[in-house]
C-alpha cells in the first residue's frame, strides 16, 4: 500500500488536512503534504488503551444503519476515544495531529466508512468549524446544501442532481466557514452512500453494505460560497413545491446544524441567522412518490432559475 502521508503527499477533507499512512477508499486528490497535516496511522488495540488518557466526558453517539452503535469520548487530557461497536475504536490525540486506528479486521471496509464519515468531521469540528446535516451540490449558483434527516433522500437528490452535471461537494454531512460575508461549504471525502439501485450511476462501486452501498464520486477541490440550504420534506400527500421560508428561517435551519462539540447554543443560533441572511433558505416538498428526478426538475426550475451569482443575491421562486 502507498502510504500518501510519507511518500504521495496528502488529502484534503471537512477542511483538515490528512496524511493518512494507508490507502483511503475514495477518488482522493494527492495535493503537497501540508505542515499542519493530521496523520492517520493503524495500530492495535493495545497502543490505544496506552495512550488513552481516561475520566471520559460525553462527547456524542447515534446509530449507523447496520445497528452498530458510534460513540465519542473526550479524555481528561484533551484527547478524543471513538469507538465504532466492536469493529473499530480510534484514537484522536489532544493536539489534533495524530489520529490512531485500531480496526478488529483491517480488511473490512465498514470501519473505513466510519473514518470517513463520522470521525473525520468530528475532528473537523473539534478544529473550529460547523456542520449541516446536509448533502452539498456545486451548481453554477453556488453551492446548494440539501438538508433532511438520516434516509430522508438527500443523497439520492444529490446523485440525480450529479448526473444533470452537477458536482459533488460532500455527501450527508457538510462542513462551513465564515468567509467575510460569505458562507464556504469545505469538500468532504470524496465518496458517497446511496442506495444500491442508484449507486451505479454515480460513481465506481467500493463495496456494498446492508443498508446501502458505497462508491467513489470526485468531489470539488476548493470550498464553494453557499447558495442555498434546501430542506427536504416529503411526506404522504404533498404537493410537489419549492417555496423560500421568510417566517423564522433562523429556526428552520437550527436542527440541521450539527450540536458537537457542546458550546453554548447561542453560536449555533448565530450560524443559522447567518446563513439565512446571506442565502434563500427553501423547503421543497413531494408527496413519497415523488420521484427523484422530478424533485431535481423542481430544484433547477426554481433555485437555478434565478442564476445569483453571488452569495446571498436574490433567487426567483415561483
Amino acid at each position: 500500500m502507498i502510504a500518501p502521508g510519507i511518500a504521495g503527499g496528502g488529502v484534503r477533507a471537512f477542511g483538515v488536512n490528512l496524511a493518512p499512512e494507508f490507502e483511503l477508499p475514495g477518488a482522493w486528490k494527492r495535493r503537497p503534504l501540508a505542515e499542519d497535516a493530521m496523520r492517520i496511522v493503524l495500530c492495535d488495540e493495545g497502543e490505544i488503551e496506552a495512550v488513552w488518557s481516561g475520566g471520559a466526558t460525553p462527547g456524542w453517539e447515534g446509530l449507523f444503519g447496520d445497528g452498530e452503535r458510534f460513540m465519542c469520548l473526550r479524555g481528561r487530557g484533551g484527547d478524543h476515544h471513538f469507538a465504532y461497536g466492536a469493529h473499530a475504536t480510534f484514537h484522536l490525540s489532544c493536539d489534533g495531529r495524530l489520529l490512531r486506528c485500531a480496526p478488529s479486521d483491517p480488511a473490512d471496509l465498514a470501519w473505513q466508512r466510519v473514518l470517513l464519515d463520522s470521525v473525520l468531521f468530528t475532528v473537523a469540528l473539534l478544529s473550529g468549524y460547523e456542520a449541516l446535516h446536509a448533502a452539498t451540490v456545486a451548481s453554477p449558483q453556488g453551492a446548494w446544501a440539501i438538508a433532511a434527516f438520516s434516509g430522508g433522500g438527500k443523497s439520492t437528490l444529490c446523485s440525480e442532481l450529479l448526473s444533470r452535471g452537477h458536482a459533488l461537494v460532500a455527501d450527508d454531512v457538510s462542513m462551513v466557514s465564515r468567509d467575510g460575508d460569505s458562507i464556504l461549504v469545505h469538500p468532504g471525502p470524496p465518496v458517497m452512500n446511496l442506495p444500491a439501485v442508484r449507486a451505479g450511476d454515480a460513481g465506481r462501486h467500493i463495496t456494498t453494505f446492508p443498508d446501502d452501498a458505497w462508491v467513489e464520486v470526485p468531489v470539488v477541490s476548493t470550498p464553494r460560497p453557499l447558495a442555498a440550504v434546501v430542506l427536504l420534506s416529503r411526506f404522504r400527500g404533498a404537493t410537489l413545491a419549492c417555496e423560500r421560508v421568510v417566517v423564522a428561517a433562523p429556526l428552520r435551519l437550527l436542527p440541521n446544524i450539527l450540536r458537537f462539540p457542546r458550546t453554548i447554543e447561542r453560536m449555533r443560533f448565530d450560524l443559522a441567522c447567518d446563513i439565512a441572511a446571506q442565502v434563500p433558505i427553501v423547503v421543497l416538498s413531494a408527496d413519497l412518490d415523488v420521484t427523484p428526478a422530478d424533485l431535481a426538475d423542481e430544484l433547477n426550475a426554481t433555485i437555478g432559475a434565478g442564476r445569483p451569482s453571488q452569495p446571498g443575491a436574490a433567487v426567483v421562486l415561483r
